[in-house]
C-alpha cells in the first residue's frame, strides 16, 4: 500500500536509535535522547494520522486538524536538525530549494509579494500557520507584511468551499482581513493546491533519513572507536576476564556476567574437599575465554551472552520440584553489598540445595561460608549435573 508519508522512513529513525547504547549513556549524545523519544512518539501519531487525511479535506476543521499534525511533523525535523548542527538543502535562506513549492502562491495575486521579499517555504507555512490557528488572533511578524499591517483570518477554505467557489479542484486555502486595505475591503482569499501543501510537508519528512544516517554514522565512529581496543589474551585468566569487562563497560554493555566470573576465579574455598569440582568448574570458565573475545571483538553480544551463561547459567534439565524457587532466593536474596531481611529465609534455601543432588559434587556449609563462595558451590554442583545429565542422554543417529 503507497503512503502519503512511508512509515518506514520514522521506524527506521526508531530503530537506529535503539540499535545502539550510545544515545542513552554516552555524555556527547545522552543530551538528545529526550528529544529523540519525543520525536519518535509525535511522528508515530502523526504519519498514522496524516497517512488516513491525506485527501483534500472536505471541512475547516479536518483542515486545521490537518495543519497541527503538519506542524509536529515540520516541527520535530526541524528541531532535530538544529539541536544535531545538521545541515541540509533548505538550510539556507537564499538557496532555491528552499523556494520550490509556495513561490507562485506567495508572487502570485492576491498576495502579490515581490521577489525580493517572497519568505522561503517554512516562512510561509509559519504565516499559514499563524492565520490558520488565529493564534494569538492576529500575525503582524512576516516581513513580507506592509509597515505596520496586521493581518487576522476568521476561517480557513476547505476544499469543499474551494470547489464551490470556483477555485482550484484540490484546493485549500484561508481569508484574510488586513488592516491595509489598500483602497479595497482589505479582505483577502488565498487558495493553493492541496498537493503543494502535502509535497512540502512530504520534503520535509523525508529529512528524517539525514537524521537517521548521521545517527548510523555516530554509531559506526564509536564502533571504529572500540575495534581499537584489543584484549590482551597471554594475560591470566581473571586479567583477560577483567579486560573483558572493560570493554563491555566502555561500549555499555552489561558485564556484570564477567564480574561474576572473576568473583568466582578468585574466591577461596574453605573445604578440601570441594576443591576438584571447583576446579573443573573454574576450568569450564577458562576454557570458554577465547570464545568471549572473538564474540567482543566480533560485536556479538548474543554469541558471547549465551558462550558464558552456558557455564554460569548452567541448569540441569531434569530437576526435582522447588529447585527454581530456591535458586532465586539464592541468587538475589544473598547479596554483600545490600543485606536482605530474607537472608534468613535463603540460607534456609541453600541448606535445602545443599541436600539434593549438590551433595554428590560439593559440601555447603550455609551457615559458615561466605555469599560468594555459597554462590560458587552452587553454581558448580549446577554445571557438573548438567553436564552429567548431558553425558547421560543418548545422542541422536
Amino acid at each position: 500500500m503507497s503512503h502519503f508519508l512511508n512509515p518506514v522512513l520514522m521506524q527506521a529513525f526508531c530503530d537506529t536509535i535503539k540499535s545502539s547504547p550510545i544515545f542513552t549513556n554516552d555524555e556527547k549524545y545522552k543530551g538528545h535522547y529526550n528529544l529523540f523519544c519525543v520525536v519518535m512518539e509525535r511522528l508515530d501519531k502523526c504519519v498514522n494520522y496524516l497517512n488516513q487525511h491525506s485527501e483534500p479535506p472536505k471541512t475547516e476543521e479536518d483542515f486545521i486538524t490537518f495543519l497541527v499534525f503538519s506542524c509536529m511533523i515540520i516541527d520535530a525535523t526541524k528541531m532535530l536538525l538544529k539541536e544535531l548542527g545538521i545541515e541540509n538543502e533548505y538550510s539556507s535562506s537564499i538557496s532555491q530549494n528552499s523556494f520550490k513549492f509556495f513561490r507562485t502562491v506567495c508572487m502570485s495575486s492576491p498576495l502579490n509579494i515581490s521577489e525580493a521579499d517572497c519568505p522561503t517555504d517554512d516562512k510561509f507555512f509559519e504565516y499559514l500557520r499563524a492565520l490558520a490557528f488565529a493564534h494569538p488572533f492576529e500575525t503582524s511578524r512576516p516581513k513580507f507584511l506592509l509597515e505596520e499591517e496586521i493581518q487576522y483570518s476568521p476561517w480557513v477554505i476547505s476544499n469543499t468551499d474551494c470547489r464551490e467557489m470556483g477555485e482550484i479542484a484540490d484546493g485549500v486555502g484561508i481569508v484574510i482581513y488586513s488592516s491595509n486595505d489598500g483602497g479595497g475591503d482589505g479582505i483577502k482569499v488565498v487558495c493553493f493546491s492541496f498537493s503543494i501543501l502535502k509535497n512540502y510537508i512530504l520534503s520535509r519528512y523525508l529529512l528524517i533519513i539525514e537524521i537517521t544516517e548521521w545517527a548510523k554514522t555516530q554509531i559506526a565512529d564509536a564502533k571504529e572507536e572500540w575495534k581499537k581496543y584489543k584484549i590482551n589474551r597471554n594475560g591470566t585468566s581473571i586479567q583477560i576476564l577483567e579486560e573483558i569487562a572493560a570493554s563491555l563497560k566502555s561500549r555499555y554493555k552489561e558485564y556484570s556476567d564477567a564480574e561474576t566470573a572473576i568473583i568466582y576465579l578468585k574466591c577461596s574455598t574453605t573445604v578440601h574437599a570441594n576443591e576438584k569440582a571447583v576446579s573443573l568448574y573454574r576450568q569450564a570458565i577458562v576454557d570458554v575465554l577465547p570464545a568471549l573475545c572473538d564474540s567482543i571483538e566480533a560485536f556479538d553480544y548474543e554469541a558471547y551472552s549465551n558462550k558464558i551463561d552456558s557455564v554460569l547459567q548452567a541448569r540441569p534439565e531434569k530437576v526435582y520440584k522447588g529447585l527454581p524457587y530456591q535458586l532465586e532466593k539464592i541468587f538475589t536474596c544473598l547479596d554483600n553489598d545490600t543485606p536482605s531481611i530474607k537472608t534468613g529465609f535463603a540460607l534456609a534455601q541453600v541448606d535445602a540445595f545443599s541436600k539434593g543432588f549438590a551433595k554428590d559434587y560439593v559440601s555447603i556449609r550455609p551457615y559458615e561460608m561466605s555469599y560468594d563462595e555459597i554462590h560458587l558451590l552452587v553454581s558448580t554442583a549446577l554445571y557438573l549435573e548438567w553436564r552429567k545429565q548431558m553425558a547421560d542422554t543418548p545422542t541422536e543417529r
